[in-house]
């Protein structure tokens, strides 16, 4: 298939990940023009394709492939962001690794929230959401004893969770510091 940005164009260097309903996940670089390839094998289920560049990302979900089936998916990115940033102890010092982490898209009024991806942490406890559309997040991890919300470090325990807003710009370093 072909990547191409928001004005049509074909973009080399963008990242493109297709996830299968059982978790697994191919990751590849479109090439010259856009231009990437993708070979599942086995072939057959539900997958989800995104694409994502800098500041644009684009998906599509719900797509079935078929035994030995060829198909060209092509993806035109829209406007997008990211977000990342790493998962450690309460102390700041020891990275978490496979940690549940989730951007949660805060609906107009501030009261409901739902996720919007949800990735693991890597094993450098780092973790990256890309292709966000624009709009307001809460970033969360789970822990045994339930969520923790990213705050600032030197907010006081128990603040509320802080909001990111996407639109201008992508956030690094949202680190979340889990109890050991």
């Amino acid at each position: 298939g072909q990547v191409t940005d928001p004005a049509g164009t074909g973009l080399a260097g963008a990242v493109i990940q297709l996830f299968r309903g059982d978790g697994g996940i191919l990751r590849t670089n479109s090439g010259n023009a856009g231009r990437y390839r993708l070979e599942v094998f086995p072939g057959e289920g539900s997958f989800e394709l995104r694409a994502s560049g800098v500041r644009v990302g684009a998906s599509r979900v719900g797509l079935i492939l078929r035994e030995g089936e060829r198909r060209k998916l092509d993806v035109r990115l829209e406007d997008a962001y990211s977000i990342s940033g790493t998962v450690l102890t309460s102390d700041g010092s020891t990275p978490q690794t496979a940690v549940l982490v989730q951007s949660m898209s805060v609906s107009a009024d501030g009261t409901n929230e739902q996720v919007a991806e949800a990735v693991l942490s890597d094993e450098r406890g780092e973790y990256q959401f890309l292709g966000l559309k624009p709009g307001r997040y809460r970033i969360r991890c789970q822990t045994r004893n339930g969520y923790v919300y990213y705050r600032p470090s030197g907010d006081t325990p128990g603040a509320a969770a802080t909001e990111l807003t996407l639109g201008e710009r992508s956030y690094r370093g949202i680190n979340l510091l889990v109890p050991e």
